[in-house]
């Protein structure tokens, strides 16, 4: 099934899966395309499924298809390893474990997750109920890296009386109700798996007519259309999207002059025009638009998610850009519910930058004129008072790092995606194997935008993962960046050979670029590694227009 179908066919599935959820409706959706698979393994003490089986229709929604690989009934959490997934699930009955204390449970289950880690890297998600409040908090605060403990208490509380079925224990050997089951199948499948591997979404752009309110504002005028409480609650998600770091864009069929007296007029809508990072009000097709936003964002389409009333629309998006599809039903709160299934959207935490990113955007266009008139690179960087900012061994920043790993794509060397636990473990080898850059200058504060990480192998630096942020990108400042944070690396005692691991992705060919010019060579298509005298670092001058800082 190409693009264009599974767009369709995904619209169709949209009521089902985010309506009230029905087990028979459920299962009777079944994929007809590809999908990504994903191999989970599963450590439970009770019957995980009758979540498993409801998982399969969310997650090839989102394209997913997720290997389950189910442990025997374990109220100890041994953790039996004998088969590697690349994700780690904990599903947990606490009521089942009778010998730990009251008040020692969150203890007692934040060793077995740090027993867990010491045996693997991979992400874990442990979903256990019941658990007070006050033992999940002592859990997320040991800051064990990437272990994600999701909250069920809103869902209980949400169900009241049917989160629980004991009668139906004997037989489906849980305890939690068939619509527990169902509803936590949707959160896991299209949120809580996704984030903890799965490059996240960066932007959503939208559509107007027919989408953000009833009727079409070329022929009702911004007094004629219709914003009921369904579009409302769109507009509220799209707005806590925006606040949590996900940039939004409009792309409509329109006038501009009479896209911004609508925005104007209607001071009902939750949304304000400012809201959009870009506005993209045109009578061509959807594709192009998109693909505009993309470029002006510095993202792939295939960040975004689109949402349009118009199948067709969807279609030909989906076709041309690759972008993530949903589409907006008559009933715009179902809408939103499904927006915020799409994988890549839930986040586990919101980082600084997340809120830095739409004002580091938006001066963009004053960075490229500072480019085309400035007589040289060190005018140009002067001008802008570029102030680089080093961080060696940061714990503090390997969330950071890892979402930049995780979500960078044209400047990732390797694309390794390394995780929080991957960047934890090579601290404890070795500080200085871990260096975070902060960027700022004039006009903006951009946050963490680069890192450095790897590991010394003798007299070798070996360089697993090189990424820059896309929006630190045609600043001219890739080669001094990375040189200082390279002689950083080695430290006092420079080695004598450096090692860079590479990779051949669909979008990195920036940075792929960028190496075969730093190290002057011919970069081989299918090379997964580049060895080279460390003079070549050596040799590198770095800019006297840029302040730099070594944070202590």
């Amino acid at each position: 099934m190409n693009a264009a179908h599974f767009a369709l066919e995904r619209a169709a599935w949209q009521p089902i899966l985010f309506g009230t959820p029905n087990r028979a409706a459920i299962a009777g959706c079944i994929a007809s395309w590809e999908c990504r698979p994903v191999r989970v393994r599963v450590h439970r003490n009770h019957a995980f499924e009758p979540v498993s089986s409801i998982c399969a229709a969310y997650a090839a929604w989102n394209r997913i298809d997720f290997d389950w690989r189910i442990d025997s009934y374990d109220d100890t959490l041994s953790f039996g390893l004998e088969e590697r997934g690349e994700i780690e699930l904990i599903w947990f009955d606490s009521e089942r474990l009778q010998k730990v204390a009251d008040g020692k449970l969150g203890e007692w289950l934040l060793e077995r997750l740090r027993n867990l880690r010491s045996f693997t890297t991979n992400p874990i998600v442990a979903l256990v109920w019941p658990l007070p409040l006050a033992e999940r908090e002592r859990i997320t605060e040991s800051a064990l890296p990437a272990t994600y403990v999701p909250d069920l208490q809103p869902l209980a509380d949400q169900l009241a009386e049917r989160w629980l079925d004991r009668r139906a224990m004997s037989i489906s050997g849980t305890r939690l109700s068939n619509r527990a089951c169902m509803e936590i199948a949707r959160e896991l499948a299209c949120c809580w798996l996704p984030a903890a591997a799965i490059p996240p979404i960066k932007a959503v752009a939208v559509d107007l007519d027919g989408t953000l309110y009833s009727g079409v504002l070329s022929e009702d005028g911004p007094s004629g259309i219709e914003v009921g409480d369904g579009h409302i609650a769109l507009h509220r998600r799209l707005g806590e999207l925006r606040a949590s770091g996900i940039l939004l864009a409009l792309v409509t069929r329109n006038e501009r002059p009479d896209v911004e007296e609508l925005f104007a007029r209607r001071v009902d809508f939750p949304l304000r025009l400012d809201d959009f990072s870009v506005i993209e009000a045109s009578w061509g097709d959807k594709s192009p638009a998109l693909d505009r936003v993309a470029l002006k964002l510095g993202i792939s389409a295939e960040a975004i998610v689109f949402i349009d009333d118009n199948p067709g629309e969807l279609s030909e998006v989906a076709a041309s850009s690759g972008a993530v599809t949903v589409h907006a039903g008559v009933d715009g709160a179902e809408t939103a519910r499904a927006l915020v299934h799409v994988s890549g959207i839930f986040r586990w935490r919101r980082s600084a930058e997340d809120e830095l990113r739409d004002r580091d955007l938006r001066v963009s266009e004053q960075r490229s004129g500072l480019v085309r008139t400035a007589v040289s690179t060190d005018e140009y960087l002067r001008g802008l008072q570029v102030r680089l900012a080093y961080f060696i061994g940061g714990r503090e920043h390997v969330a950071r790092i890892a979402e930049l790993a995780s979500k960078t794509n044209q400047f990732n060397l390797s694309l390794r995606r390394l995780n929080e636990a991957d960047i934890a473990r090579r601290l404890v080898e070795r500080p200085a194997n871990v260096v975070a850059i902060r960027l700022e200058d004039r006009l903006s504060d951009s946050g963490i935008v680069g890192a450095v990480v790897g590991s010394r192998q003798g007299n070798t630096l070996r360089i697993e993962e090189v990424c820059i942020s896309c929006r630190a990108l045609g600043r001219r400042l890739e080669d001094n960046m990375l040189t200082h944070a390279l002689r950083l690396f080695a430290g006092e005692q420079p080695p004598s050979r450096i090692a860079f691991d590479v990779s051949k992705g669909p979008r990195n060919e920036p940075a792929r670029r960028w190496l075969a010019q730093y190290l002057n060579i011919e970069l081989d298509e299918d090379a997964e590694s580049v060895e080279m005298n460390f003079d070549v670092v050596r040799a590198k001058t770095i800019s006297p227009a840029i302040q730099v800082e070594v944070a202590p």
